[in-house]
């Protein structure tokens, strides 16, 4: 949840290009998470890959980063990098949590403590939608919800649920 709401957060700060471009260093970071907390083997190649990709994120971000003088938007940096830090450690969650459950709980229990947790910030300044809106955001939630539910695993793909 804190990864989400990190993610709405930076996109208030920055532009929807800036917060998916850094968004892409979670799975970098996910295999390093993997090692501290699971005490998983790293291999050289696997590092140089990671930096690799890290160095990338870099060479996009950084021309951004270094013009900007505007204290929101690197508050909105920060924001985006602990983002993808939480999205890290929830992917992490998710594949331990794959061993002893399927998709369907896991979805539903996360969608479910987002909403309840969502609605914990109602007092800082929601913008109550009208009916129709109202009926068409509680559509695409539900829709989507399902969608995810129905997905099958992808084929050639079965390694990275360890």
């Amino acid at each position: 949840m804190l990864a989400l709401f990190g993610y709405f957060a930076g996109l208030a700060r920055l532009s929807l290009a800036e917060i998916v471009l850094i968004t892409q260093i979670s799975p970098i970071l996910l295999p390093i998470a993997a090692v501290i907390i699971l005490s998983e083997r790293l291999t050289i190649w696997r590092m140089g890959w990671l930096a690799f990709g890290f160095a990338g994120v870099v060479v996009f971000v950084w021309p951004e980063f270094n013009e900007s003088s505007n204290p929101n938007r690197l508050i909105g940096y920060m924001i985006d990098i602990i983002s993808a830090i939480f999205t890290a450690l929830a992917l992490l969650m998710v594949r331990r949590l794959n061993k002893t459950e399927t998709p369907g709980p896991i979805a539903f229990y996360f969608a479910l403590t987002s909403s309840f947790a969502g609605l914990l910030t109602l007092p800082w300044g929601w913008v109550l939608p009208n009916a129709e809106t109202l009926l068409l955001l509680f559509a695409s939630g539900l829709f989507g919800g399902f969608a995810h539910i129905a997905t099958p695993k992808p084929l050639g793909l079965h390694h990275l649920s360890m």
